[in-house]
């Protein structure tokens, strides 16, 4: 069973970072964009739910319409 130990940050204490300034920037952004890719993920899914509704709609009312003639 592994052990967990908590690390505390105090104001003036250095304490050493395993990562470089730039490879923190580059982890920042990589875990942005994929905070990004899961919150938009829902929006895209419900666009293109309804542009598929709207078709199938659209198709179906025109087959009405044809039908009324």
């Amino acid at each position: 069973m592994s052990q967990l130990t908590a690390v505390r940050s105090e104001p003036g204490a250095n304490a050493a970072s395993p990562f470089s300034a730039p490879q923190l920037a580059e982890r920042a952004l990589y875990r942005r964009a994929v905070e990004a890719v899961i919150c938009g993920t829902p929006a895209v899914n419900y666009e293109l739910m309804y542009q598929e509704m709207v078709r199938k709609v659209w198709r179906l009312a025109d087959i009405e319409r044809i039908g009324s003639r």
